[in-house]
């Protein structure tokens, strides 16, 4: 199956600007293929960097790198995956699979910075169920799926305009600039929306809000 190529990401990232953070993976690195679209490209582990291995991403901040949607997943144990997440960017051409979350904070419409859940070890993180206060035990898990000729196609995580490869350090520059205007603006539309329709026609047609 064809790789996308970064082109077609996101320019932003899931931590806060400056955070420092390691990539890896292992063999066999299981990917979420019981979740759809069903293609889902390689699966990477990150990690704040620590001089002590202190456990730097238990209940660390994961923000929506770019406007779009959450759905909530998996929850509790799910599957191995703990709590999980995919975010989906506007124009419903890219998504990322984020997993072990300690939890998740917000679904529905988000702002491009909009935190929307903890890093965790939720589920079969490191063989334990929520292990996050223990050193190592917590990291956030990455998949990517991007559309391609009108179908998902499996692609590699990228972020910050970066394809995000095991043994590679890197630095957040943030999620993708939203004014305060608009991300009221996009607040209240979401509120409206809602409220109009009891939120019945709302959650069908996109995942519910918080």
């Amino acid at each position: 199956m064809a790789i996308a190529l970064p082109a077609a990401a996101t320019d932003g990232a899931v931590y806060e600007q400056d955070t420092r953070f390691v990539a890896s993976t292992y063999p066999f690195h299981g990917r979420p293929n019981a979740i759809a679209p069903h293609a889902w490209g390689p699966s990477i582990d990150i990690n704040v960097e620590s001089d002590d291995g202190s456990g730097l991403d238990c209940d660390r901040p994961v923000f929506a790198p770019e406007s779009g949607t959450v759905r909530q997943v998996t929850s509790g144990f799910g599957g191995g995956w703990g709590n999980a997440l995919v975010w989906t960017n506007e124009a419903d051409t890219e998504k990322l699979f984020m997993a072990h979350l300690s939890s998740v904070l917000e679904t529905g419409l988000v702002v491009a910075g909009d935190k929307i859940a903890l890093a965790g070890a939720t589920g079969l993180s490191i063989g334990f169920d929520d292990f996050c206060h223990g050193a190592g035990g917590a990291h956030l898990h990455l998949n990517r799926t991007v559309m391609s000729d009108g179908d998902w196609t499996a692609a590699p995580v990228v972020l910050n305009d970066l394809v995000v490869q095991a043994g590679g350090a890197y630095q957040s520059t943030g999620a993708t600039a939203a004014s305060d205007g608009e991300r009221t603006r996009r607040k209240d539309l979401r509120w409206n929306i809602s409220a109009l329709t009891n939120g019945t026609l709302f959650c069908v047609l996109t995942p519910c809000p918080a």
